[in-house]
């Protein structure tokens, strides 16, 4: 891989290519959960988070679990913004207030127009507060659909620590969902 001057740093424009596919299963996997008649499509999606990430200028990147942990985070984010957007354009409180994202979170199988990614999201930003590997390790999986190997690959922990912490934290998103 090449380098630029620093040992320790590569630009996101060197290291995308050895991670592209990873990105596009991981948009791909993100975008399966959102409601038929999606806007965005899986290339458009990797698109819109690159120049998201390309835009970010103080990050020194390691390698290729580095970017792959921040695409999935972009990749989120992209998703709340189309998320609060569509919200605002609707305007239908009803509907949001019927929203039970804590179905996928416990393993069960819900329609994706039941998925309220925004309420998800805030309590994502609590449940940071409170322990931001667990909070790390949902991103990652819901967010990501990595599974536990990759997911402690790229946390640098062990796999049944990301199990436990995985049960743990959507307990306490399921609770958080529910109030």
């Amino acid at each position: 891989m090449p380098r630029t001057s620093s040992p320790s740093r590569v630009t996101l424009d060197e290291i995308l290519p050895q991670v592209y596919e990873d990105f596009r299963a991981i948009a791909s996997r993100a975008l399966k959960r959102e409601p038929e008649g999606h806007s965005y499509q899986t290339t458009e999606l990797v698109h819109e988070a690159y120049l998201r990430l390309a835009e970010v200028k103080l990050i020194d990147w390691l390698d290729e679990d580095h970017v792959l942990r921040a695409a999935v985070g972009v990749v989120r984010r992209v998703l709340i913004d189309y998320a609060r957007a569509k919200k605002s354009q609707k305007r239908d409180v009803n509907k949001a207030a019927a929203l039970a994202p804590e179905g996928i979170l416990l393993g069960t199988t819900v329609d994706a127009d039941c998925i309220d990614l925004i309420a998800l999201d805030e309590a994502l930003y609590r449940l940071r507060e409170l322990d931001s590997r667990k909070a790390e390790i949902v991103e990652l999986k819901f967010f990501g659909g990595q599974d536990n190997e990759t997911t402690a690959r790229i946390l640098s922990v062990s796999p049944s620590t990301v199990k436990r912490d995985w049960t743990l934290a959507r307990a306490w998103l399921s609770r958080e969902l529910r109030r």
